[in-house]
């Protein structure tokens, strides 16, 4: 229902505020797979219902080369009627920046076509963000808006709001704009689901949160009060009300995550690097792709089919036999084929073929994972890394000591093994 009603919002704002023609959506790389999840894994098709004829990640820096030439994009449609050129964008600075080269470069190159600028900020704009298009030239040629994808539901009982700096913009700039998402973010969990009535915390951040949460909710009880919409407060949430909320902060524990997890899944992530569920790969590209078309195709990791969801949580030792038996069990819906003889039993059969075709794609990713992984498991640094890590005096480790080895694991993991045994 979350889901629904943010895909709603997204699509009624490409329509009615943006305006119904055709549009080029540029969109922050970690948006993208966030978008992929909320439109249900058709977010080509459904974009193009509504207007979108190209999607376009923006670089990730002002350095990063152009994704494509504004003559030659330009050049790819007819632009003979009004054309929108809509940024979907995180509140950031160096995404402002980006928005600001290429806006220009695309007025530099328009030739006297009809271009109108629309930028989208998710969850919402921010003042600071305005002021640097101001001090760019272009606040007046954007037309501005705002798009509150908050929480993301990675599966049925886990969502996220999928902010990767969180960690940086809470403890070291010490930002905590993080905190008025996620509240608000909660509140509109509360409008659709229910009231959270009892809400525990451990942490600085927690208590400022909770203080943040409960000013804001507040707030919006009283206008929904004045504004004659609700006689008693409990009637601006809805009527599923939650048990309670625990807030940790990461200042609680900031070991954990730097530990080695042993599922399939967190060795996923470990490897390639999981977003919103997807993983970014040439794992599947065949012999003749290149390597650019490979890379930029997202693979589903968390499937919607349930019968995967056990292999990724169960230990990586355990996933060779999962991965068989389910490859024996498919085998076996597959060759039931051979044992229709009526039309009905004919017609059942097609009417599961998609989900029998969908489950074997999803089974040769894993296989190929699990390939990739097991060599990734075998390697030297790998075991020595676990030999730390559980081993008895593992808790009188220096800090610092620790601290320098949690670096390493990271230039491993972009680098290689040999950069990372030639820092010292």
């Amino acid at each position: 229902m979350l889901s629904s009603s943010t895909k709603d919002q997204l699509l009624q704002l490409l329509d009615s505020q943006v305006g119904r023609g055709r549009k080029i959506l540029f969109i922050d790389h970690d948006l993208a797979p966030m978008l992929s999840l909320l439109l249900a894994h058709h977010s080509a098709v459904l974009l193009n219902e509504h207007g979108i004829l190209k999607t376009i990640h923006l670089p990730t820096s002002l350095l990063a080369p152009p994704p494509m030439s504004a003559e030659s994009l330009l050049s790819t449609f007819t632009i003979d009627a009004p054309f929108h050129i809509v940024f979907l964008v995180r509140p950031r600075l160096a995404s402002m920046k980006c928005v600001a080269k290429q806006l220009k470069t695309l007025a530099r190159s328009s030739t006297g076509a009809s271009l109108s600028f629309h930028l989208i900020f998710a969850p919402r704009r921010t003042i600071a963000c305005e002021k640097i298009l101001e001090d760019e030239g272009i606040l007046d040629s954007l037309t501005i808006h705002e798009f509150h994808l908050d929480l993301i539901e990675l599966d049925k009982d886990l969502f996220s709001m999928n902010f990767n700096n969180a960690f940086r913009t809470l403890f070291l700039e010490k930002d905590d704009s993080v905190l008025f998402y996620l509240a608000k973010a909660l509140i509109k969990l509360e409008i659709i689901h229910g009231h959270i009535p009892l809400i525990l915390g451990k942490g600085t951040l927690s208590s400022r949160f909770q203080i943040l949460f409960n000013s804001l909710r507040k707030q919006f009880v009283s206008d929904m009060a004045s504004e004659g919409g609700i006689s008693n407060p409990s009637q601006a949430f809805g009527q599923e009300p939650f048990e309670g909320m625990i807030v940790l902060d990461r200042s609680v524990d900031y070991t954990t995550v730097l530990l080695t997890g042993l599922t399939f899944e967190s060795l996923i992530d470990e490897k390639f690097a999981i977003s919103c569920g997807f993983i970014e790969s040439d794992i599947l590209s065949s012999g003749t792709a290149s390597k650019e078309t490979a890379k930029s195709k997202h693979h589903l990791v968390r499937p919607t089919t349930s019968i995967f969801s056990s292999v990724l949580s169960s230990n990586f030792a355990a996933v060779g036999p999962q991965l068989s038996s389910l490859a024996k069990k498919l085998q076996v819906d597959y060759d039931s084929r051979h044992n229709v003889k009526t039309v009905s039993e004919m017609k059942e059969f097609v009417g599961k073929l998609g989900d029998l075709q969908s489950e074997h794609a999803t089974l040769r990713l894993h296989v190929l994972l699990a390939e990739q992984i097991s060599k990734y498991t075998q390697s030297v640094f790998f075991n020595e890394r676990i030999e730390m890590e559980q081993s008895k005096s593992f808790s009188y480790y220096n800090p610092f000591i620790y601290a320098i080895h949690s670096m390493l694991i990271l230039v491993y993991r972009y680098c290689g093994w040999f950069s990372a045994k030639s820092i010292f």
